[in-house]
């Protein structure tokens, strides 16, 4: 099989994004509007933020409270984030807080930064908006991942929930029209790297950016937008990276089998980044920001 090699060169990284200074700019609300998790569907403020965080059990599933904000760079991009801190939801029936599952806080409202929970094992979406999901049992605060959204694609606010023999499915329409990625493109952001992929798609169709790092640690991102960009951001050097796309349908909040993917592995001695098609449909187009890497095309 032939191979290609690029060496591309050198530009200069993002700008870092504004901060968030206003409060009112916080969008919090629960997944399901019949719950009594927060707000839906418009602005929510600080102390209703708290009083979520003081009566988590209220809610008929306790389980992860999400928090979206939005915030613009300084090119006016609208960037929107997910987030929540550690230690703030209350077990079932109790008070007790549980550990592995909070909402967010001050220091999340005061940066535009998306903190993931450890062994997080689902990905909801919600109106056909985008959804996150981690798992793992190393997360930090230096791992930052964010996903950027289309101007005409509306914010919505919602929490996932753990539920117990209880089946969800969100499916937008049975079709067979075929999965397209009109366009896909990688992106380096600071050190080690950022990887971004913007594409187009059917919206009956999921698309999905795995991170498996070389200890083992498992990171996805998901979106149901036709039109956006996803970021695995400050990922390790080494691991590989699987760009998925799935029907637009969950049991169980399991995804149905891929129908094409890219792979991505990233080898940390030679700074090479491998990109390994794998049963993607025709039609694929490929644009790559300048950054000082080398790729091998297979």
């Amino acid at each position: 099989m032939k191979k290609q090699l690029l060496i591309l060169s050198v530009i200069s990284p993002s700008p870092a994004l504004a901060q968030i200074t206003d409060s009112s700019q916080l969008y919090f609300g629960s997944k399901q509007p019949t719950q009594s998790c927060g707000v839906q569907g418009r602005l929510a403020t600080v102390a209703e933020i708290e009083a979520l965080k003081l009566n988590a059990n209220l809610c008929s599933h306790v389980a992860s409270p999400w928090a979206i904000w939005k915030v613009q760079d300084e090119d006016g991009t609208l960037w929107s984030f997910m987030g929540y801190n550690y230690a703030c939801e209350t077990k079932a029936g109790s008070n007790e807080w549980n550990e592995s599952v909070c909402v967010m806080d001050e220091a999340l409202a005061n940066t535009a930064q998306m903190f993931p929970q450890a062994n997080y094992h689902g990905a909801y979406p919600w109106d056909g908006r985008a959804a996150i999901s981690t798992v793992g049992d190393e997360v930090s605060n230096t791992n930052i991942q964010s996903f950027k959204l289309g101007s005409d694609v509306q914010l919505t606010a919602f929490s996932d929930t753990n539920y117990t023999g209880q089946t969800e499915t969100f499916t937008e329409s049975a079709t067979t029209t075929p999965f397209e990625i009109k366009s896909y493109k990688l992106k380096f952001i600071d050190s080690p790297y950022e990887y971004s992929f913007s594409f187009q798609s059917s919206k009956d169709y999921k698309t999905c950016l795995k991170l498996q790092t070389s200890s083992g640690i498992t990171t996805e991102i998901c979106s149901d937008s036709t039109n956006s960009e996803l970021s695995l951001g400050n990922t390790p050097t080494q691991g590989q990276i699987t760009i998925a796309a799935y029907l637009n349908s969950y049991e169980n909040s399991t995804p149905t089998p891929s129908i094409g993917q890219i792979v991505l592995s990233v080898n940390d001695e030679n700074q090479t980044l491998s990109i390994q098609h794998e049963s993607l449909p025709e039609g694929l187009q490929l644009n790559l920001d300048d950054r000082n890497m080398a790729f091998i095309y297979n």
